[in-house]
C-alpha cells in the first residue's frame, strides 16, 4: 500500500511527513514524499491512498509572508513555483500590498481541484482539527494506533493567526478568501471521499480486521464526534427503555437464552438494558463504525468491528441474534439475514423502523458536502421478504409494538 500527502501549504505537511517517515512500517506501507503542493493529475492515481491537508487560507497566506520576511521573498516565490504558478512576487513587496493582491497563490483553485479529483481513496483533514482526528488519520493510512499520542504531542499552536491582525487586515483577507472559507466550513474536520477501508486494532479479538464502509453507511463514521460521546447520539440510537426493546428483552428472558449477538449495536443500549433488567446473559455485539466499537470496548463491552453481511462469528455460536432498527439502512436484507441465521442456533429477531413498500423504495436521507448520499432508509418490499423466509424453510412471525415491526425467526435444530 502506497500513500501520498498533498496540500496548498501552510498546513503542517512538513511535520506530518517527518512523523510518518519515523513511524510507518516500510515493509507494509510505501511513502516517498513528492512535491506536496502539485495539482492533481493522472500520476496521482498510482497512490493507493491520498491525504489532503488544508488550513484556513487566511492563516496560510500570512504564514507564507512570515516565512519570507528575511529572505527577499525567496520562500514565497519558491512556493508559488511548487504550486505551478510562474508569476513571481517582487522582492520588496510590503505586507499591505501583498494582502491586497488577491488570491495570488490560487488556493481556491488548488482546494477545489483536489476536491473534484476522482480517486477511490482520498481523505481530507483540516489542520485545525488534526488533534481531534489523529486516530482517524492513522487508521486511514494503515498506521498503528499506538502512535496517536506521539502525533498529538507534535501538533502545536500556529505561529500565524489572522485573528491577531487588525480588523482592516481581516476584512481584506475575508474579501479575498471568504468564498473558500465558507466552502471549507461545510466539511467535518476529517472526511473521506467515496468508500474507504478502515482497519482497527483495538484488541486481540479484533486485531487486523478490515471493514469496507460503503458510502451509504458512512454517515456515522464521518459525523460521529470524537470527543462528545454518547449524549449526542442518544437520539439516533435510542435507549433501552423503548417499549419494543423492553418487549424483546422480556421475550429473550422468557426463552431463557444464554447468549445474544447485537448486530449493528451502535451505543450498545441493550447491553445496559439487560444489566438494568438484571438478566444474566452473554452479550456480544458488532458495529461498522469504529468510534462506536472503541467506545464500547472502553466500557468493557465485547463489541467487534464488523458488518451485517460478514459477521465475525462462527456458525451456531449464539442463541439469538438481534438487529434493532439497523436493517433499514442496508441496500438489501438477504445477505444480512443469511449471516444472522448462520451464527444463531435458536432465533433471530429483527426490527424495522420504516414501513414496507409494495415497490421497495430507497429514501436518501443524508448527504455529504458534494451532495452524495451517505445515509439511506430502505422501505423493503414485504412480499420479497416473505418469499425469502419461506424459501429458507424457517418458522417466523411478525408483531407490532407501538409502531415498531418486530420479526421473530425461530430456528429448529433439524433445520440448521
Amino acid at each position: 500500500m502506497e500513500f501520498q500527502i498533498f496540500s496548498y501549504g501552510g498546513s503542517g505537511v512538513k511535520f506530518l511527513t517527518n512523523f510518518l517517515l519515523d513511524h510507518i512500517d516500510f515493509e507494509c506501507i510505501g511513502f516517498t514524499p513528492v512535491n506536496p503542493h502539485m495539482l492533481p493529475d493522472k500520476t496521482c492515481l498510482k497512490y493507493d491512498k491520498i491525504l489532503y491537508i488544508y488550513v484556513d487560507p487566511r492563516d496560510a497566506v500570512l504564514s507564507f509572508f512570515r516565512r519570507s520576511e528575511t529572505d527577499d521573498k525567496w520562500w514565497m516565490n519558491r512556493h508559488l513555483f511548487n504550486l505551478g504558478i510562474r508569476k513571481m512576487l517582487p522582492k520588496d513587496i510590503e505586507f499591505d500590498e501583498y494582502i491586497r493582491r488577491g488570491d495570488v497563490f490560487k488556493l481556491r483553485k488548488h482546494f477545489t481541484k483536489w476536491l473534484a479529483f476522482k480517486h477511490p481513496n482520498i481523505a481530507f483533514v483540516k489542520y485545525e482539527d488534526l488533534f481531534n482526528n489523529t486516530r482517524q488519520i492513522l487508521t486511514f493510512l494503515g498506521i498503528d494506533q499506538k502512535y496517536c499520542n506521539d502525533l498529538k504531542s507534535l501538533i502545536c499552536k500556529r505561529n500565524s493567526d489572522y485573528r491577531i491582525y487588525s480588523e482592516e487586515t481581516q476584512a481584506v483577507l475575508y474579501e479575498t478568501y471568504g468564498e473558500l472559507i465558507e466552502l471549507q466550513n461545510t466539511f467535518p474536520g476529517f472526511w473521506c471521499d467515496e468508500d474507504f477501508e478502515i482497519t482497527q486494532k483495538f484488541n486481540a479479538q479484533n486485531s487486523g480486521r478490515t471493514v469496507k464502509i460503503k458510502k451509504h453507511l458512512s454517515w456515522w463514521h464521518t459525523n460521529m464526534p470524537t470527543q462528545k460521546g454518547d449524549e449526542d447520539f442518544q437520539r439516533w440510537c435510542g435507549d433501552f427503555n423503548k417499549p419494543f426493546k423492553q418487549e424483546i428483552r422480556k421475550h429473550i428472558a422468557k426463552k431463557n437464552y444464554s447468549s445474544v449477538l447485537d448486530c449493528g449495536a451502535g451505543l450498545c443500549t441493550e447491553y445496559y438494558g439487560f444489566k438494568h433488567d438484571k438478566y444474566d446473559i452473554k452479550y456480544q455485539a458488532i458495529d461498522i463504525t469504529p468510534q462506536f466499537v472503541e467506545m464500547g470496548q472502553k466500557n468493557g463491552i465485547d463489541i467487534r468491528l464488523g458488518t451485517l453481511e460478514d459477521l465475525p462469528f462462527k456458525d451456531n455460536s449464539v442463541d439469538v441474534s438481534i438487529c434493532l432498527d439497523t436493517l433499514n439502512h442496508q441496500l438489501d436484507f438477504k445477505k444480512s439475514i443469511d449471516e444472522m441465521l448462520r451464527v444463531s442456533s435458536k432465533e433471530v429477531i429483527i426490527t424495522f423502523f420504516k414501513d414496507f413498500s409494495e415497490k421497495g423504495e430507497i429514501e436518501e436521507r443524508r448527504f455529504d458536502s458534494l451532495n452524495r448520499c451517505n445515509l439511506i432508509y430502505n422501505h423493503f418490499n414485504k412480499s420479497d421478504l416473505l418469499q425469502y423466509l419461506d424459501n429458507k424453510g424457517v418458522t417466523y412471525r411478525f408483531e407490532m409494538v407501538e409502531g415498531n415491526v418486530i420479526l421473530h425467526i425461530t430456528l429448529d435444530e433439524f433445520l440448521k
